[in-house]
């Protein structure tokens, strides 16, 4: 009941702004004295699609064109007893961003014309809010180098952050990004004017979102942005692409081939051919006016952009690498190899100890035998590692080290669309709808191929919905709502060779995993993991999005007010080490009160002997399904107190509701609960839910609200200078 009467009372605080990615025009209208002319009707035309805004200029001279879509404008303004003021040069509005121009009408009659020279300035004179727009000429001819594929949460084709570090303040990749030193996974991502968040990963946009043919541009908020932006410690703000009164388009294929590469040194020193690499990522475009022959023609009204793109890789890395496997000797137990120095480049003698032998030295350590001739005889191998040794290979080049060419690969499959369709009804009222589906497959191959694959197969798909309805009420009212959808899956296997389980191996205690084709992991220092990495997970997120904002221009103040509700949903199947991890190194094999404790002993033959060094597995992992919703309201005021001196405050009231789980399976700490395990002592797990020792609730923490004021200045010292201040709480 409580959350019902705050999402009224929130409603009640709001009339219905503008996009979140769409942009304005703002200035002065004034007379050759510099006197502000009121009433002044002020026009921008969308040099492409023809699109006319219309607003008036307030009793104080200022006017504010808002909700314009990316792209450049004819500006034109007109009142009776002046010139009709014309722009020559059409001026360039960017996401999220205000282009600025002040308009000078000279005295005579309306029929007259005053073409003007010049343009809008797009330093941002208004606000105190620091930030960089990547335009789409900048997208398209800036060098872009393809990132690896599976590294930073992509698959190696391009994504519409690909630029985000080009930004002032931004480093990290894709996935870990930091913004002016925040903390990872702590952005606000938007696309086209609606929150693209995923609660377990906020801020990842990777190769879920559109294609990267897709977007017309992006702006990057980095501090002191409005109230109207939250649940970030920066924004990213795309704007996909539209279409215009003339078709156009473009196709692509951007080729990889070993064909026309050089060999890797590695593979050239073991006398192995190139490694094939074949990767192709090709798609096109279409955008244009909406006509049906006969039927309908959209020119002015009605138009549509599609973008596909397409990304194909296959073979292994270009880097091909060596990795280190135990000799044959190694594997019966024989290690006199490692007496030798000079073969091992320790400067002294590897000698293997037997821990079975492990006793008091006493003189408060221990002390323990070697092995005779630094063999371990066949029947201390342990049958675990019995099973373990036939499916190692054996090493392909001499050496004790990098004996063995990696057979990594990672063959990609990736394929994703979208189209947007913009449509005007009237002056009054329009409507734009945009939508993606992506899909890809990366399968990551580790070096030894067969059953002790430590590879990783990850399946992903990502889709998003955007509708944005813009109502100008009146010429300084305008109302905006918008409605979205976003999900994303991201599923991981073992791959298909690894064909065997703990049935075949028998370790104790761990049981069988209930996935078929998982091994359990072995980590021995000094030699390439073997056995799956990562058993099967399953993730679904998704996320619903209603957005219902109000612009009102009066006087020297440009207000806006609004909410922003979303609904988060996390359902997980996550046993990723169900399979067991063990890991192995030189201690249990060493002379514990040797000063060369951390160099003698090694670490296969603690495996071979069943010396555990440390052991991880994730038991008993149901499904779960979490859920938190979020709501907020914000205010703010840009209040234009000279020509040259702004001042914005505003306020944003967040409510990020704790999460709960479907069914209640959440559990928690609490120090003051008392403990029947424990003789009544306090501190016990509570749970969730209904019943006998459940808490009554399904969330373990309060609700709190979270209050963000902003306050900013800024004035502008000549055309090529502004001054900026400003102060701001954000929450992520």
């Amino acid at each position: 009941m409580k959350n019902i009467l705050l999402v009224v009372a929130l409603l009640a605080m709001s009339l219905t702004a503008w996009g979140q990615s769409t942009g304005t025009i703002t200035g002065n209208v004034l007379d050759a004295s510099g006197s502000a002319i009121p009433n002044v009707k002020v026009t921008a035309t969308n040099v492409d699609t023809n699109v006319v805004n219309s607003v008036q200029s307030t009793g104080a001279g200022v006017y504010s064109i808002q909700g314009l879509a990316p792209g450049k404008y004819r500006v034109e303004a007109a009142v009776a007893g002046f010139k009709t003021f014309r722009l020559q040069e059409p001026v360039v509005v960017f996401t999220a961003t205000t282009s600025s121009l002040d308009i000078h009408m000279e005295v005579g009659e309306v029929t007259q014309t005053v073409e003007v020279s010049g343009s809008a300035t797009t330093l941002q004179l208004d606000t105190s809010e620091v930030s960089a727009e990547i335009d789409s000429k900048s997208l398209f001819d800036l060098p872009l180098q393809l990132s690896s594929a599976g590294s930073a949460g992509t698959t190696g084709r391009r994504t519409i952050d690909s630029f985000i570090t080009l930004t002032p303040g931004v480093t990290g990749d894709q996935f870990y990004k930091s913004i002016n030193g925040g903390q990872t996974l702590s952005t606000e991502t938007i696309i086209d004017g609606i929150s693209w968040q995923i609660n377990i990963v906020p801020g990842l946009i990777g190769t879920f979102g559109p294609p990267y043919e897709a977007l017309e541009e992006f702006k990057v908020q980095t501090t002191l942005f409005p109230a109207e932006y939250s649940r970030g410690l920066g924004v990213t703000n795309f704007t996909m692409k539209s279409g215009t009164n003339s078709f156009h388009g473009n196709a692509f294929d951007i080729l990889r081939n070993d064909v026309l590469e050089a060999n890797s040194f590695f593979a050239n020193s073991a006398g192995l051919s190139r490694p094939i690499v074949r990767q192709n990522e090709y798609g096109g475009s279409i955008g244009g006016p909406v006509v049906i022959p006969k039927v309908y023609n959209g020119k002015d009204k009605t138009f549509f952009y599609f973008a596909y793109t397409g990304f194909k890789r296959r073979g292994g890395s270009g880097l091909q690498s060596n990795v280190t496997l135990p000799t044959p000797a190694m594997k019966a137990g024989d290690f006199s190899d490692w007496l030798d120095p000079a073969k091992t480049g320790a400067g002294i003698p590897i000698v293997i100890y037997d821990p079975k032998t492990t006793r008091s030295d006493g003189q408060g350590g221990f002390v323990r035998d070697p092995f005779p001739g630094n063999i371990i005889p066949a029947n201390r191998i342990s049958a675990v590692a019995g099973r373990v040794i036939p499916l190692i290979p054996d090493p392909e080049l001499p050496g004790l080290d990098n004996n063995w060419v990696s057979r990594s690969k990672s063959p990609v499959d990736d394929w994703d669309w979208s189209v947007k369709i913009d449509h005007t009804f009237s002056a009054r009222h329009k409507l734009n709808y945009s939508m993606w589906i992506q899909k890809d497959n990366t399968s990551d191959f580790g070096p030894v191929p067969g059953t002790l694959d430590h590879g990783q197969i990850n399946d992903e798909a990502g889709r998003g919905v955007r509708l944005n309805y813009d109502f100008f009420i009146r010429p300084n009212l305008i109302n905006h709502l918008g409605m979205g959808y976003g999900r994303r899956r991201s599923d991981f296997f073992p791959p298909a060779s690894v064909d065997k389980t703990n049935d075949y191996f028998q370790i104790p205690a761990i049981g069988t995993f209930a996935t078929a084709n998982a091994t359990p992991n072995f980590n021995i220092d000094g030699i390439t993991s073997l056995g799956t990495q990562w058993a099967t997970t399953l993730e679904r997120g998704n996320t619903y999005n209603l957005v219902d904002n109000v612009s009102w221009i009066k006087g020297k103040h440009s207000v806006k007010t609004g909410i922003d509700f979303r609904k988060y949903q996390y359902n997980t199947w996550y046993p990723q080490f169900g399979q067991g991890i063990f890991n192995f190194d030189n201690r249990l094999t060493s002379q514990p009160n040797s000063p060369d404790f951390g160099i003698l002993g090694q670490p296969f033959a603690s495996f071979l002997l069943g010396q555990v060094q440390s052991f991880n597995q994730d038991r008993d992992m149901s499904r779960r399904g979490f859920h938190n919703d979020y709501y907020s309201a914000f205010v703010q005021d840009e209040f234009k107190i000279t020509p040259k001196l702004t001042l914005s405050y505003g306020v944003r009231f967040e409510v990020p509701m704790p999460l709960s789980e479907q069914y209640d399976r959440l559990s928690a700490l609490d120090p003051n609960l008392p403990n029947p395990g424990a003789g009544g002592r306090p501190g016990a797990l509570a749970f969730a839910g209904s019943g006998p020792g459940h808490t009554g609730k399904k969330r373990f923490a309060d609700t709190h609200y979270d209050w963000s004021p902003r306050f900013g200045v800024a004035y502008q010292v000549n055309e090529k200078t502004v001054l900026r201040a400003g102060y701001g709480i954000f929450h992520s």
